[in-house]
């Protein structure tokens, strides 16, 4: 039951964060006409390298949370990913430190302004 409920939250954490993400973009683009999605644009050898890099593991990542939370979950688990400890109060521990991250997430992209990210855009 509890394993259930942490798969459940996970899946709903991946939905919120997306929500937010194409909520926060959407509005950018189309309320104050900028344009916030440019990965690897204006860049150049390892920024540009680390950027993309860095985006395909953010959706390698989400692909590896639905996959082992979904159906599919008992081939991953066996064959690609052991998991290296099932604690209830880990789970515990880390579906409260993913809501304080979604709440801090989107704080942070409420006080923002028209900014989408955090840093000096040159």
């Amino acid at each position: 039951m509890w394993k259930k409920f942490s798969d459940l939250f996970q899946l709903a954490s991946i939905g919120i964060f997306l929500l937010i993400f194409t909520a926060r973009a959407a509005h950018l683009l189309l309320v104050r006409k900028i344009n916030p999605i440019a990965v690897g644009r204006g860049k150049k050898g390892f920024a540009l390298v680390f950027e993309l890099i860095a985006f395909s593991g953010l959706i390698a990542w989400m692909a590896a949370l639905v996959l082992r939370t979904t159906a599919l979950s008992t081939i991953v688990e066996s064959r690609l990913n052991p998991p290296l400890f099932d604690s209830t109060i880990a789970r515990g521990v880390g579906m409260a430190m993913v809501a304080l991250a979604m709440l801090l997430f989107a704080f942070a992209f409420l006080s923002f302004g028209n900014s989408w990210r955090v840093g000096f855009d040159r």
